[in-house]
């Protein structure tokens, strides 16, 4: 294609670290790149990794928070003004961050703007929910495209009467099909050959309720269990000192961010995601590619359900010990339920490419909409 659309992906840019930063990652990678020229806003210092490495590949990463100074919106919108954008496509959890940034693009003479909702249920102060409720009355008239990932987030976003299209949250489907060498693999690596692992992937904050997760874990009833939690977050010191308190610590492994979590998933044995609230719970969805038993929460989204035979969904209000008891179950019948559940994803249409697809026409409405 000879002129490329050039789109702006903003509020991404948390590069493979989970929630929208690796769906918008994942979209942009799955997309042909003869066609669309991704680059990706960051507001962040520098930072070098496989994630910025391959985003160069195609497009760039602007990095707009200058080392050691004070960081100036005014800055922001002349770097985005300089590379004439054709799209600015916005990842926000609500209406406010969203009309913040699409004012800051409309400034830089972006006039398509994509406002694409990753989140709902999100619990805010009493004042940033009337705030919010402002925003999505004006966000609508500002975006020239609205996209969600649910129903419910699209609503949360846009509100009831605000008509928006549903992108579904695709992953690579084959890269995280079980298999059984990477398995072994890993197992082998961390020494896990005899335990029974019980994981999770998720930032280390206060939605993803993994102080309950240790509570959980340490009222499991298994003499070879492992808890191993992938990520990164402010609640890291904190956590580590309640599994010192809950005398577990020897048994619980924090990993940090990882670029092959679908090689990790493949080491698990049981997979939990007890969040309080979830946009979507992408991890929920990996982890049943990766034909691992998953819990959820009655907070994360039903769409998540995949494959019913390895879906478990617990109220937390159900308490600990249901919880702890519920992991035991399963945990007699882990060598029956491991299989190839690619299929099943395909089918509902949570592959990667199909999203892709789905969003370069999107791309092309806008760009001939001029």
């Amino acid at each position: 294609m000879k002129n490329k659309i050039k789109v702006l992906q903003v509020g991404a840019e948390n590069f493979g670290r989970g929630g929208r930063s690796v769906i918008a990652y994942n979209l942009a990678m799955s997309m042909d790149p003869q066609k669309i020229e991704n680059d990706f806003l960051s507001l962040n210092s520098y930072e070098d990794s496989k994630f910025v490495r391959q985003i160069n590949r195609n497009g760039n990463v602007l990095f707009v928070n200058r080392k050691g100074e004070k960081f100036k919106y005014s800055y922001l919108v002349n770097e985005v003004k300089k590379r004439k954008y054709d799209i600015a496509h916005i990842h926000a959890d609500n209406a406010y961050e969203a009309l913040k940034m699409a004012l800051l693009m409309r400034a830089a003479k972006i006039n398509k703007i994509i406002i694409h909702a990753h989140n709902d249920n999100v619990q805010y102060s009493r004042m940033k929910n009337q705030i919010i409720k402002v925003c999505k009355i004006i966000l609508p008239i500002i975006a020239t495209e609205k996209l969600a990932c649910t129903q419910a987030a699209g609503t949360f976003m846009f509100g009831k009467k605000t008509q928006f299209t549903i992108l579904k949250d695709g992953i690579d489907v084959r890269a995280y099909t079980f298999n059984k060498a990477i398995r072994t693999k890993i197992r082998k690596e961390f020494n896990w050959n005899r335990d029974i692992i019980i994981g999770t992937v998720a930032r280390l904050a206060p939605q993803k309720n993994l102080f309950f997760l240790l509570k959980v874990f340490k009222n499991i009833n298994i003499k070879n269990k492992k808890l191993v939690i992938v990520g990164s977050g402010n609640e890291l010191q904190a956590l580590r000192n309640i599994s010192k308190n809950l005398n577990i610590s020897e048994k619980v492994f924090f990993l940090g961010n990882r670029d092959n979590v679908n090689e990790l998933l493949q080491g698990f044995d049981i997979f939990i995601l007890p969040s309080i609230y979830e946009g979507f719970g992408m991890a929920a969805i990996e982890a049943q590619a990766s034909g691992l038993p998953t819990i959820v929460s009655d907070k994360v989204p039903i769409d998540t359900q995949m494959v019913s035979r390895l879906y478990y969904r617990k109220n937390l209000s159900a308490g600990i010990d249901e919880w702890a008891r519920l992991v035991e179950k399963i945990s007699t019948t882990i060598d029956e339920q491991r299989q190839d559940t690619s299929d099943v994803l395909i089918d509902k249409g949570y592959d990667i490419s199909e999203s892709a697809k789905q969003l370069e026409k999107i791309y092309m409405k806008e760009k001939l909409g001029e």
